[in-house]
């Protein structure tokens, strides 16, 4: 090879190499996420499921990003989907925001109470801050006090440049949800997390009350833990979600790059009595129902999972059904 050949090749692989250097790095090397459940198999009624994880920037778990989970049931629809922060020092400037969300009737007017099986609306106000449209999905998931999904309300829209897109979503609230303090949880993200969508901006929830028809009384809706590293999630599993395998789906945003990652966990066949899952209908559950005989959903000692006859309180009828099983083995 001649001089100025190799000056010739020397030259091209230092363009290639500069080029290559120049690029900006994708999700795949700057930012990363990982997901738990605390378990990866439950009882199906009524169990509570614990989401975690981290996200990763430059190889350091980092404070401030935001992570959309979604829930999918067996055959792959969803069941919810919620945004949540990673630590307290969430960021400003996001593309998207979400302005309001506030309780209210079929016509937008404020209303913060609502009656179980019947709907409960809710007025949401999204704000596009670029110069630019953007396509957005919007997703509302109503909870109980307990976390329990009720339902869940999507809106696909384009929202137009430095202007506000406002909307009334409609939800059920199912005759067996518990009666007290339940949240709307609004998402702004790119696409379902299925698709690789991952959130544009923080979420928003609201307040409201679900009350049987009488005098609401005081509770408080469960929080979940914020701050340092971590991401946290929490959820009861719905007393009529089918037994199989849950995809558990993570979109993270952090510094203008997204990442994603799966997992799973699994329901499994629960005799209903048996409230330590030990198999057996036994002086264990005998003594914890009526240990708990009277409590209402928001008290002290409330515990949806011995609520077998859903309805906001163990009463006569959850109490019979585990005394009458008593000594049952499955």
């Amino acid at each position: 090879m001649n001089l100025k050949h190799f000056e010739k090749m020397a030259t091209i692989s230092l363009a290639i190499v500069l080029v290559f250097t120049s690029l900006p790095r994708g999700p795949t090397y700057d930012a990363y996420v990982v997901v738990y459940t605390d378990k990866s198999q439950y009882p199906y009624f009524r169990q509570p499921v614990h989401v975690t994880g981290q996200v990763y920037y430059q190889s350091q778990a980092v404070e401030g990003g935001i992570v959309a989970v979604q829930i999918d049931y067996p055959n792959k629809t969803t069941a919810l989907v919620r945004t949540v922060p990673v630590g307290l020092n969430v960021t400003f400037g996001y593309e998207l925001e979400i302005l309001s969300v506030i309780p209210c009737d079929q016509n937008g007017n404020p209303k913060s109470t609502f009656t179980r099986d019947g709907t409960a609306h809710f007025n949401v106000t999204v704000r596009n801050n670029r110069i630019t449209p953007r396509e957005a999905l919007m997703v509302v998931t109503v909870c109980d006090i307990d976390s329990t999904p009720l339902d869940k309300v999507s809106v696909q829209a384009t929202i137009a440049p430095e202007s506000n897109l406002g909307f009334i979503a409609e939800t059920t609230l199912p005759a067996w949800c518990s009666t007290g303090t339940g949240k709307a949880h609004v998402s702004v993200l790119t696409g379902w997390l299925s698709l690789n969508g991952y959130p544009y901006c923080p979420g928003k929830s609201a307040n409201f009350t679900i009350t049987s028809g009488g005098v609401p009384y005081n509770s408080t809706a469960y929080s979940e833990p914020i701050g340092g590293t971590e991401y946290n999630m929490t959820f009861r599993l719905s007393p009529f979600w089918p037994l199989g395998t849950y995809d558990v789906r993570i979109g993270a945003f952090y510094k203008g790059f997204s990442c994603f990652r799966n997992t799973t966990f699994t329901t499994l066949t629960q005799e209903l009595g048996d409230l330590d899952f030990d198999r057996d209908i036994d002086l264990f559950d005998a003594v914890t129902i009526l240990g708990i005989y009277g409590m209402r959903s928001g008290e002290r000692f409330w515990d949806p999972a011995a609520d077998f006859y859903p309805n906001g309180k163990i009463d006569l009828y959850d109490a019979v059904l585990v005394l009458g099983k008593y000594g049952k083995k499955y």
